[in-house]
């Protein structure tokens, strides 16, 4: 397949304020048709999409994940078609473990507890990362609204739920994450995001434009989970 035919009707898209009902959208750059905003239920697909597309990425075991992508930078690409969605991974820069495995020695419950760990910080990563765009992709930073934190969520757990069985866990990873989650506070995740947020943003402009919205975020992510748990 020529690489022309495998990007044949996939546009680059950016969040956009310009929305009929006065919220933040996605546009799609439409080069043939014209740019256009993605329906409600198109944008719940997109994010469940991209969700799962990352989280497939994700090893457990060893940790590795796709890191360095953005929204701003048009590393996903959208294709509408007879009425569904379907998006495409483009660009993958990074691609290595956020930290590094106890080694194999280690007691199974610390490796187990680390496992489930680190997973939680790719997880709590995602959900506000997958919010963040430029508008037009070079101009000022914008926030996804709350209606894509149900679908980031479902899209994990959807993903999840297909890995290959992880030896050392008791049960499938879904579940064993499932009620590791079910253990934490709101407040719990609050102080971890709030430290992942400062670990992982690179400059200080964009961990700033994270707080800002950073209390809504842990309320809306909490009430997903209660979905989910």
């Amino acid at each position: 397949m020529f690489l022309g035919e495998w990007f044949e009707g996939y546009h680059e898209f950016h969040l956009s304020s310009e929305s009929k009902k006065d919220r933040v959208g996605v546009n799609v750059w439409d080069e043939t048709h014209g740019a256009y905003l993605l329906s409600d239920r198109m944008t719940e697909a997109l994010y469940r999409q991209i969700a799962h597309i990352l989280t497939s990425y994700y090893d457990p075991i060893t940790f590795e994940e796709i890191r360095s992508w953005h929204h701003a930078s048009g590393d996903f690409v959208v294709k509408v078609e007879n009425g569904s969605l379907s998006i495409r991974l483009i660009s993958v820069r990074d691609y290595r473990a956020m930290l590094q495995p106890r080694p194999e020695e280690h007691e199974t419950e610390a490796s187990v507890e680390n496992i489930l760990q680190v997973l939680l910080f790719f997880f709590l990563n995602l959900s506000y990362r997958i919010r963040m765009d430029r508008i037009s992709g070079t101009g000022e930073w914008i926030w996804a609204d709350g209606e894509c934190v149900g679908p980031t969520v479902e899209g994990f757990f959807n993903a999840l739920d297909e890995k290959d069985p992880v030896p050392i866990l008791p049960a499938p990873l879904v579940d064993c994450f499932k009620a590791y989650l079910g253990s934490l506070t709101e407040k719990d995740v609050f102080e971890i995001l709030a430290a992942l947020v400062g670990r992982r943003s690179q400059i200080n402009e964009e961990a700033a434009f994270v707080l800002r919205h950073f209390d809504t975020h842990v309320g809306q992510l909490m009430a997903a989970l209660k979905n989910r748990l």
